[in-house]
């Protein structure tokens, strides 16, 4: 964190000119994704706080504010933070007989499994860190099943690194090859061209 800047510094005005282009590039989407990962997963958290402390009122849970913070930090934790907070809020409602508990226990597992896991997180994660949907599904799939809970959290940011890579490439790319992407008006008049010599040649054939 304390050398961060220099580095970031160092990296926009030392590296080869050549590569600073690209660099540049990189490091505006490194910190858009990152930084809009954070922000996301501290909106998500946001929301599943209020909804699960709203409906836990509702119910008649107790110690409310308690467990809507215990959601808020649970919320940050892969995979299992839903399991951790859902269980001690059933545990809450237990006090309240058993009753409070079983609604209790159906409403956060609607609340969690379906509006965060299915609905909430991949749109918001995805949305922050510029990535579509089905592929921030498709990334936090494989990091679980290749790293577990690290891979389940590392998923979105590793996956907009991947794409920042690759967005990053091939906008130098395309910057260096401006003969391959032409404009409106010249692929009107490469059209135009193009339909002139078509004519020609079947006047001459004819």
């Amino acid at each position: 964190m304390i050398d961060g800047p220099r580095v970031n510094s160092w990296l926009r005005q030392k590296t080869p000119v050549k590569a600073r282009q690209f660099l540049t590039m990189f490091l505006d989407e490194l910190d858009r994704s990152l930084g809009g990962f954070v922000r996301g997963q501290v909106l998500l958290a946001t929301i599943m706080m209020v909804v699960v402390g709203l409906g836990a009122f509702i119910i008649g849970v107790p110690y409310v504010f308690l467990l809507a913070l215990i959601v808020f930090v649970c919320e940050f934790i892969p995979q299992i933070g839903a399991y951790i907070s859902g269980a001690i809020g059933i545990g809450f409602a237990l006090s309240h007989g058993w009753q409070t508990a079983l609604i209790y226990g159906i409403f956060v597992t609607i609340m969690q499994a379906g509006l965060d896991g299915q609905i909430l997180s991949p749109r918001i994660l995805g949305h922050s860190v510029g990535l579509n949907p089905i592929l921030s599904i498709f990334a936090l799939l494989v990091g679980t099943a290749l790293f577990g809970l690290l891979g389940a959290f590392f998923a979105c940011p590793a996956a907009a690194i991947l794409q920042t890579f690759v967005l990053a490439f091939w906008k130098t790319w395309r910057e260096r090859h401006p003969d391959q992407f032409p404009t409106d008006e010249q692929e009107q008049q490469l059209v135009e061209v193009t339909g002139h010599e078509g004519h020609d040649r079947s006047a001459m054939s004819t």
